[in-house]
């Protein structure tokens, strides 16, 4: 009994001390570490635990090595505690890269959870996505549903049913070329800068937790084509067409 309590022993403090080297890559950003200690557990044939996987997500920049990660987590560990992050997070990719369908998918699963603190982030990416398409009777719905099931957010009084009414008319929105995306700020306003000096109809949205610059507004999607087939000749930058306010 004795020898059956020391390995128990053992294999815990192990996992602890595993546990503990993963999260200290982590905090310091060690990337090449957690790849190192990943590839190093799969030569072996050892399951690396959900964690691992979710860290190398989370700080690495190259955007195919995290997708695989999450995608990993949320195919393989669907009781790990990282599981509920991972969905927020392949949901706010599929929604920026305007993958609807996948995005709506993510942010579901979510909500199917009810995880507390991200509940309310699940539903306002959905609600997000139907206002962005002007879909008012599913974007009420799930207004709705969030003031059922959401105790207390900041959106809380916005999201009132006094006011979902008002919140959901239908404001007038264009067709516009969209010509970069930005977390920061400041680059948004640079490249905005960069174009309205060239005397383009340039504005900055922020949606999506985003900072969108777009030209021009156009009453219909062939006004909007025919002028970025001019700007595809005259600029290099990437641009697509994109409807909103």
């Amino acid at each position: 009994m004795k020898k059956v309590i020391i390995v128990i022993s053992i294999i815990f403090l192990f996992c602890f001390s595993f546990e503990t080297d993963i999260k200290e890559f982590y905090i310091k950003s060690d990337l090449s570490s957690l790849k190192l200690l990943l590839d190093s557990l799969k030569g072996k044939n050892i399951e690396p635990s959900s964690s691992l996987y979710f860290y190398i997500a989370e700080i690495s920049n190259d955007i195919t090595l995290s997708l695989n990660c999450y995608k990993t987590v949320e195919e393989r560990y669907k009781d790990s505690p990282f599981y509920p992050t991972t969905l927020l997070r392949l949901a706010k990719y599929y929604s920026i890269t305007r993958d609807t369908s996948k995005a709506l998918t993510y942010y579901r699963k979510l909500i199917s959870l009810k995880e507390k603190n991200l509940l309310p982030y699940a539903y306002l990416g959905i609600i997000g996505i139907y206002e962005n398409y002007a879909d008012i009777n599913n974007s009420n719905y799930w207004i709705t549903n969030f003031l059922n099931e959401v105790d207390s957010s900041p959106f809380f009084n916005y999201f009132s049913l006094n006011e979902k009414t008002k919140h959901s008319q239908v404001k007038e929105k264009f067709y516009s070329i969209q010509i970069g995306s930005f977390k920061s700020k400041d680059n948004a306003d640079k490249l905005y800068k960069r174009y309205k000096d060239k005397s383009y109809d340039v504005f900055i949205v922020f949606e999506d937790n985003l900072y969108k610059v777009r030209i021009g507004k156009f009453k219909n999607e062939e006004d909007a084509r025919n002028f970025m087939k001019i700007f595809q000749k005259a600029e290099t930058i990437p641009a697509w067409i994109v409807y909103g306010e």
